[in-house]
């Protein structure tokens, strides 16, 4: 697998401090420039300085889905994670654009690969590239 390391900036959003470090720690340790928050409107305020956006949460109320719109809107790129989310839900993301759906886990080297296969997937020349709202350019 490539790695990507610090030519993608990732935001991690989660209210549960202890998956929000683990996984922030995780990509860190991988090699990747990392922030997290824990709430909506900071999320609102680091996503200028965010390449990929990591959003976990337990379900999508009114207030995650209006983030999950706003960040597809602006073409960001964005990976959902979830402890449990009907198959509903799951399509209605999908449809609406977001990178990848994937359940909630605690296990570091299987979110870091996680990330590492959806990175490979929307950063078609490799470790050489910079994500830009929605598009890939070259440094």
């Amino acid at each position: 697998m490539k790695n990507y390391h610090s030519a993608i900036r990732i935001l991690v959003i989660d209210a549960q401090s202890y998956w929000r470090q683990l996984c922030a720690h995780a990509l860190r340790e991988a090699g990747f420039f990392v922030k997290d928050c824990a709430d909506y409107q900071t999320a609102q305020l680091l996503k200028e300085e965010a390449d990929f956006i990591i959003l976990s949460c337990t379900k999508i109320n009114s207030s995650e889905q209006e983030l999950i719109s706003q960040f597809l809107q602006e073409k960001r790129h964005l990976l959902v994670f979830s402890s449990h989310l009907p198959s509903s839900t799951v399509r209605s993301l999908y449809s609406q654009g977001i990178d990848d759906v994937a359940d909630k886990t605690y296990a570091p080297p299987i979110l870091v690969e996680l990330v590492q296969q959806l990175l490979a997937k929307i950063t078609p020349f490799g470790e050489n590239t910079h994500l830009v709202k929605g598009r890939i350019s070259l440094w």
